[in-house]
């Protein structure tokens, strides 16, 4: 009777991966496809490859929370800390997350979404740590976009405290949510 209780678990967890990859394809293939509609979509090989890599990354946590014994609480916040990781560098690689594309300001971004990577690679199985590393990671957003804000980094764009505020808010905001959840699972 555990026999076939464990592959069917088996054969669940296996399904869910399956579509993790495929859903993850299909992803990947939207702005191939989209390049054949419209002119504005002009990315190159070394675009595909970043996408891709972001798209992956996503994918293997999400795999790896769909095999996680961890509750609701510490499978959600991965997924939003994965996602918002993916998020911060493919908006800050494409279009800049404050002011106009390459600014000096749009730099500082990548090492918060690097740190987040690699404390949540290093600690995914410990959730006080991670609740810690996200709360770091959202107060370092947030307080890197105010900064930007105050001194006016950006000062060939009028935007910049717009921008600044959005980072902010929504980026910082979910890293923080992030921390909560982590938070949560501790508590559990």
């Amino acid at each position: 009777m555990s026999k076939d209780r464990s592959d069917q678990h088996w054969v669940r967890r296996r399904c869910v991966t399956h579509f993790i990859w495929a859903g993850a394809i299909i992803v990947w293939s939207i702005p191939l496809v989209a390049q054949h509609w419209t002119s504005q979509m002009a990315w190159s090989l070394a675009d595909f490859g970043m996408f891709g890599g972001l798209v992956a990354g996503v994918a293997l946590a999400l795999v790896h929370v769909s095999q996680s014994p961890h509750p609701w609480s510490y499978r959600l916040a991965a997924v939003i800390a994965a996602a918002t990781a993916a998020t911060v560098i493919f908006v800050n690689a494409a279009v800049g997350l404050v002011g106009a594309d390459g600014a000096d300001a749009n730099l500082m971004f990548f090492p918060i979404a690097a740190a987040a990577v690699a404390g949540g690679v290093f600690w995914r199985q410990d959730p006080h740590a991670l609740a810690r590393l996200f709360l770091g990671v959202g107060a370092t957003q947030i307080g890197w976009s105010g900064a930007v804000i105050l001194f006016g980094l950006i000062p060939e764009s009028g935007r910049y405290i717009w921008d600044g505020f959005v980072s902010a808010t929504l980026f910082g905001g979910f890293w923080l949510f992030a921390a909560l959840l982590f938070r949560r699972t501790t508590q559990a």
